[in-house]
C-alpha cells in the first residue's frame, strides 16, 4: 500500500503524485495534521501491517523500486537527509509505529524538529534500515523550480521527483 499525505488547497499536488502511480495501490489521506498524524490516522484506522508514505509533491517515474522495498525486512528510508526518514518518507511497519508511538505535531517548526528526532527513534527500534536513495539530499539539488505556486528544491533521480518546498 501507497499512503500519500496531503492537506485541503493541496489538490494540484495530490493529483500529480496520483497521476504518477496510476494502477498502483494508494490511499490519499488529506487532512490539517502534519506527517505523524497522517501516520497516526493509518495506524488508528487501517489494519495496514506495511506502507510507504509519500508526500504529494513527488512523482514517481518508475514504480518498481515501491514494491521492492515493502518486500524487504526491516525499516526502508526513501532517503537520508537530514538522517534516514528525512520528509518522513520510507515504508512504515505497523509494529514499530505501536512500539515507537506516535507525538501530537503542534505547528509546522515542531513538524521539522521531529524530522530528525522522531525519526531516529523509529530508526532505533528497527533491525535495520535500508536507505534506497542517499543521492536525494539538499546538497545535491538540481535547482529551484515554481510550481503550483511556490519555490521548489528538485530532488531528482530516474526514479522519482521530489518538489521540495522547505529547505532552508
Amino acid at each position: 500500500m501507497i499512503v500519500i499525505g496531503t492537506s485541503a488547497g493541496r489538490e494540484h499536488w495530490a493529483t500529480d503524485a496520483l497521476a504518477s502511480l496510476t494502477g498502483h495501490g494508494v490511499l490519499v489521506l488529506s487532512q490539517y495534521e502534519y506527517e505523524l498524524g497522517k501516520l497516526r490516522w493509518v495506524l488508528e484506522h487501517t489494519d495496514i501491517q506495511r506502507f510507504w508514505f509519500l508526500q504529494d509533491s513527488v512523482i514517481i517515474h518508475d514504480a518498481d523500486f515501491l514494491h521492492a522495498a515493502l518486500d524487504m525486512q526491516g525499516a526502508v528510508a526513501l532517503c537520508a537527509d537530514p538522517v534516514p526518514y528525512g520528509m518522513y518518507m520510507g515504508v512504515y511497519d505497523r509494529a514499530l509505529l505501536q512500539e515507537v508511538g506516535i507525538p501530537h505535531v503542534t505547528d509546522k517548526r515542531h513538524a521539522i524538529r521531529l524530522e530528525v528526532e522522531w525519526t531516529q527513534a523509529y530508526c532505533a527500534a528497527a533491525a535495520s534500515v535500508t536507505v534506497l536513495f542517499p543521492e536525494l539530499a539538499d546538497r545535491n539539488a538540481s535547482g529551484i523550480e515554481d510550481r503550483h505556486g511556490r519555490p521548489n528544491l528538485i530532488l531528482s533521480n530516474q526514479h522519482l521527483t521530489k518538489y521540495k518546498g522547505t529547505w532552508r
